[in-house]
């Protein structure tokens, strides 16, 4: 099933909290066990995936936007044009035409 990225975005920060907190909570049995360079690499890979999930999301976003926008302001056109005439062959008056657009 493919996963949306705002969803992915934050799994992936779900993922890179548990390993920070793992980390820390355990950072004597790190250093004992002389792991920093494996945790920091562990830590490096869920961060990158982080960063990818994020701009997976940014660049949708960056999409969705002006694209959403551009119908809203397509049917507000619409709106006012179909009123304006109404307004204009006296069907409707301008105040229901103001009312119904705000």
């Amino acid at each position: 099933m493919l996963v949306p990225p705002f969803v992915r975005v934050r799994q992936a920060i779900a993922v890179v909290n548990d390993n920070l907190q793992e980390s820390l909570s355990g950072v004597r049995v790190v250093q004992g066990m002389s792991r920093e360079k494996v945790n920091l690499e562990q830590f490096d890979s869920v961060n990158k995936a982080h960063l990818d999930a994020n701009v997976a999301a940014a660049r949708l976003q960056a999409f969705m936007m002006p694209t959403v926008q551009i119908l809203t302001d397509t049917g507000f056109c619409l709106i006012l044009i179909f009123g304006g005439f109404e307004v204009l062959s006296g069907q409707t008056t301008a105040g229901v035409l103001l009312a119904f657009l705000l």
